[in-house]
Formats: C-alpha cells, sequence, structure tokens
C-alpha cells in the first residue's frame, strides 16, 4: 500500500491518532499543499495552513483540501490542527494539558479501598 494513502487514511480514520508517524505526515504536506504562515487571532500562537494543490495526478482519494495548524508561539509546541475535505467533512486534533498522576492512580484499592475485589488469574 502506499505510504501517502496509508498516513491520510490514518488520519481521517478513527484510529488511534498517537500512533502517526508525524514527520511522515508532514513531509507529505509539504509535498502535496501549498504551506503559507497566516495571521493569528492571538501573538501567543502561530497559525500555519496548508492548502491542496491543485492538478497534481497522484493525491490520494482522501487527501485533505485545508490542513490548518496552530502553534506555541514561544515552544514551538503544536497545539491544534484543523482539517477539511472537499465535501465539508472537518476533523479537529488539540493537544491537552493533562495533570501528573499520583503513583497509586494504577491500582484498583486507589479507587475503590472499601470495596473487595478479586484479581482474575493470569
Amino acid at each position: 500500500m502506499n505510504n501517502s494513502r496509508l498516513l491520510f487514511g490514518l488520519a481521517s480514520s478513527p484510529n488511534e491518532p498517537l500512533l502517526l508517524d508525524m514527520a511522515g505526515v508532514l513531509s507529505q504536506i509539504e509535498r502535496r499543499h501549498n504551506v503559507e504562515l497566516r495571521d493569528s487571532t492571538s501573538s501567543a500562537e502561530h497559525h500555519v495552513r496548508a492548502t491542496l494543490r491543485r492538478g497534481r495526478q497522484d493525491q490520494p482519494p482522501n487527501t485533505p483540501e485545508t490542513i490548518d495548524f496552530w502553534a506555541d508561539a514561544e515552544s514551538g509546541v503544536g497545539l491544534r490542527a484543523e482539517m477539511t475535505w472537499a465535501d465539508g467533512r472537518q476533523m479537529q486534533f488539540e493537544l491537552l494539558e493533562s495533570v501528573q498522576l499520583p503513583d497509586g492512580w494504577y491500582y484498583y484499592s486507589e479507587h475503590a479501598p472499601d470495596r473487595e475485589f478479586r484479581r482474575l488469574p493470569e
């Protein structure tokens, strides 16, 4: 299977997006889209838009028409990505802050200290 078709197929499916080869996805976007820096509504973010190049015969059928990226202006960390297809479908990915979990969080007894539980045989 063609790598670009696989990458965009995964990006447009409900499969786990964190399994994507992000360097590969960005490389595909760079080859198939015109990329431009856009005016951002916030000085804390940079906004980049990738617009699909017209007339290419090798476009995979499920390639987004536009892809918008927002990144933190200071760190460069990607905050959000929005993809729009020709038929109007849209998908958005957003980086959310997560808190550090306590060490005991992964143990059942941490969540139900007053309840009896039985371990399943391994």
